[in-house]
Order: C-alpha cells, then structure tokens, then sequence
C-alpha cells in the first residue's frame, strides 16, 4: 500500500482517538496488523481502462470459468496486463478477443455454456446458462 494511502487510513483512528490494545496510538504496524488478522484486503481501485474488460467478464463472454482464463494468464499464453493492485485488465479488442475464442476452441477439457444471442454476459439467458438461476 503506498504511503498517502497508508497514512489516511491510519488517520481514521487517530482522529477518532482509538488506540491499540496496550494504550498506544495506532501507527502502520498495528493497522497492518488488525487488517490481517481479520483479513481486511485494501479496496480494489478500478484499473480497467476503456476497451479492456475483467477476467470474469471476459469468462462470461467466452462462456467458461474464469480458472480456465486465469491459468493462461499465469502462463502468459493469452495477451493481458496487470493494474498496479495485481488485477488483470484484458484488452477486449477484436484480435484479441479471436485469441481467446481460438484458445477455447482448441481446448479438449473446456465445454462452453450457451451465451444469449447477442453475447451480452449482462443478459437474463447468460446468466441462467452460467449460473443455473
């Protein structure tokens, strides 16, 4: 977590005058540490630019689980890039896009879902053929 970010959280507490468990105030160390012990991740800052999507989304269109789509990106056989906070941000381009497909159909273990007429993954029919509600 970057120092601005860091210090305006520890800010909360000190404001609110809060202190630790042994009576001091809070500084980075015991913020960081509450927030493991009770597994408080930092918030995701959208880093998806115009014309990329998420991997779930891109999941949803392909109509496969998003492992699948993560296992190529760890092994860097499909074009993506990391935003600063680790998530992956997919150009969704029409090259790219025939990259994934082409990777679908070439696979032998994935069987993807029907998606809607218009492959909308937002759609009511996408959804019910994803996730069966």
């Amino acid at each position: 977590m970057t120092t601005p970010a860091l210090a305006a959280r520890i800010a909360v507490p000190r404001a609110s005058g809060l202190l630790t468990g042994k009576g001091k105030p809070f500084t980075a160390g015991p913020v960081a540490r509450v927030r493991d012990a009770y597994k408080i991740w930092a918030p995701r800052i959208v880093a998806i630019q115009d014309g990329e999507v998420s991997v779930k989304h891109a999941a949803v269109q392909l109509g496969i689980p998003a492992s699948a789509v993560y296992n190529w990106l760890v092994k860097g056989q499909v074009p993506a890039r990391r935003a600063p906070g680790g998530r992956w941000c997919i150009p969704w381009d029409p090259a790219t896009q025939e990259i994934y497909r082409d990777k679908v159909a070439k696979s032998f273990r994935l069987k993807p879902t029907n998606l809607a007429a218009n492959g909308d993954p937002g759609s009511d029919a996408t959804h019910r053929d994803n996730y069966g509600r």
